[in-house]
């Protein structure tokens, strides 16, 4: 076994988690490119078959169309073009697992990933046909954790071992960042120049220190968005923005939606 000593369960206390954004079922008319710092998982359920519903991935051309019993995975980070038309039903989650802090475990895949959903999809029918709240959440994340396991990157997680110093960092940026927060005033932190930290950082990461830091405050905005009735003013002064046009500004570059677009796309739920 793998895991024998308490130490090895405590480097991943600041991680290791499954973080659920969204989760719908969905008939939509829609048809653009996003980038989301999550991981997107559809599950295909009906389709009248009156127009092709389909996913791209930017970086490399792929191209699945979406069918009945089947499902898609998008990596975090991807940038995609969503084709969805009206007449195709399908559960969406927009989840993450962080294999360290930040970090979502899939983030280094390159690709979509398309297969059979018929499992999935009947695992999630049971979960909505759940009335104990409690134990519905419990399956879910079950069957999500499940999912994953089953398409476990075939690499594995590609970073090597980041010192603590620096895991600390991280899941101090990810829990405390705005928009004041800065690659100079971390490098401070780590008695470093900016140039050395940055190098560092990338090395270790695989991601510049302001790329982390942007992937981390949208992740903050999209969270008041999903689960607070905040106004976007009231989250830019929150984060210290210096007005609500800059937060918005700054997440639809992140997301490639605006906020007011993101917001209306979460709370357009539907039941099966």
């Amino acid at each position: 076994m793998i895991l024998r000593t308490i130490s090895q369960l405590k480097k991943y206390n600041f991680s290791n988690e499954l973080k659920l954004y969204l989760m719908n079922y969905e008939r939509i008319d829609l048809h653009r490119v996003y980038v989301f710092p999550y991981n997107i998982l559809v599950l295909a359920k009906t389709d009248d078959g009156a127009n092709e519903s389909y996913v791209r991935c930017q970086e490399t051309g792929t191209r699945f169309k979406l069918e009945p019993g089947k499902f898609c995975f998008v990596p975090a980070g991807l940038s995609v073009e969503y084709c969805l038309r009206p007449g195709l039903s399908f559960y969406t989650f927009h989840v993450g697992l962080e294999v360290n802090p930040g970090i979502d475990l899939f983030s280094t895949c390159g690709d979509i990933e398309t297969g059979d959903g018929e499992p999935w999809l009947t695992a999630v029918d049971g979960v909505y046909g759940e009335r104990d709240e409690f134990l519905a959440l419990c399956r879910l994340r079950k069957t999500l954790l499940d999912f994953f396991i089953a398409h476990w990157p075939k690499a594995g997680f590609r970073s090597g071992p980041i010192p603590a110093e620096f895991r600390e960092l991280m899941q101090d940026i990810k829990t405390r960042c705005d928009a004041t927060t800065t690659v100079e005033s971390l490098a401070e932190r780590m008695n470093m120049t900016p140039e050395a930290f940055s190098r560092k950082f990338r090395h270790l990461v695989d991601m510049t220190p302001k790329a982390f830091i942007m992937k981390c405050l949208s992740e903050k905005i999209i969270v008041q968005l999903c689960d607070s009735d905040k106004t976007l003013r009231q989250i830019a002064e929150e984060l210290h923005f210096s007005s609500e046009f800059y937060c918005s500004r700054f997440f639809k570059k992140a997301a490639g939606i605006s906020p007011a677009a993101y917001k209306k796309m979460v709370r357009a739920n539907a039941t099966p």
